[in-house]
C-alpha cells in the first residue's frame, strides 16, 4: 500500500524512522507540507512532494491509498486527517512493536502509539489520537477524538479524557479522577487528583487551574 505523510516536521521524521524499522513494511512515497521552503527536499530519502492540497490528485498521480499525519498540533492533525478521510484515503493506525495494547481495547483510525507504551485491557482510543513514548494507560480509560499524550505519562483506570485534550510530558492522572474536560491542557509533570472542567489549563502537584483556553 502506497502512503504519504502529512507534515515534514520532527514527529513525521520520527514516525518514518519507526515505520522503516518495523517488520511489516509500509511504502512511504513522500511528505506533504504547506511550507514551500521544504518542497523538493528529502527526509530519510523521501521527497517533500508539495502542499497538502495535493491530496486531491495524489491518488491518480502516485497511486496513494493511505495517509499518516503525526503532527503535534491537535487541531491541525484532526483537520488534516478528516480532510484526507473525506477524499477517500485510508487512515492507518501505527503501533510500535515495543508497545503493548491489551485485549478488548477499542481503537478508531488515524491513531499513533509510539515505543514503550502500555494500554491495559478494555481501554478506548478514538480517532486521531496520538500517544507518545513510555505511557501507561489504565484499564477502561477512554480517549476521545484527537487527544495527544506526551512522553512518560501515567494515566489511571476508568478515566474519560475528552476530545482534543493535550497531556504534557510526565503528567500523572490518578485513578479516581472521572474525566479531563474537552480542549484542556495538562502541564508537564502535573499530578491530577480531581476532575478537570472543559478548556482548563492545569499545572502543578497537585494540579491547579491557572487559566481557561479559548
Amino acid at each position: 500500500m502506497n502512503c504519504v505523510i502529512i507534515g515534514a516536521g520532527n514527529y513525521s521524521y520520527v514516525l518514518l524512522n519507526y515505520i522503516n524499522e518495523q517488520k511489516e513494511k509500509v511504502n512511504i512515497i513522500g511528505f506533504l507540507d504547506d511550507d514551500v521552503s521544504l518542497h523538493g527536499t528529502l527526509i530519510l530519502g523521501k521527497p517533500v512532494l508539495g502542499s497538502i492540497n495535493l491530496l486531491e490528485s495524489l491518488y491518480n498521480s502516485h497511486n496513494i491509498e493511505a495517509v499518516y499525519c503525526p503532527i503535534g498540533n491537535i487541531k491541525s492533525r484532526v483537520r488534516f486527517l478528516k480532510y484526507a478521510s473525506s477524499l477517500g484515503y485510508i487512515l492507518p493506525n501505527f503501533i510500535h512493536e515495543s508497545s503493548v495494547v491489551g485485549p478488548n481495547v477499542s481503537m478508531g483510525k488515524g491513531i499513533y502509539i509510539m515505543p514503550g507504551t502500555i494500554v491495559m485491557p478494555s481501554a478506548t482510543i478514538s480517532n486521531y489520537c496520538m500517544l507518545s513514548m513510555g505511557i501507561s494507560v489504565g484499564h477502561d480509560t477512554s480517549f476521545d477524538e484527537g487527544v495527544f499524550v506526551a512522553n512518560g505519562c501515567n494515566i489511571g483506570g476508568n478515566i474519560i479524557i475528552k476530545k482534543e485534550t493535550f497531556i504534557g510530558m510526565g503528567a500523572t492522572i490518578i485513578s479516581g479522577v472521572k474525566f479531563i474536560g474537552e480542549n484542556s491542557v495538562i502541564g508537564a509533570g502535573a499530578v491530577i487528583i480531581k476532575d478537570v472542567p472543559d478548556s482548563s489549563v492545569v499545572v502543578g502537584n497537585p494540579g491547579r487551574i491557572i487559566k481557561y483556553n479559548n
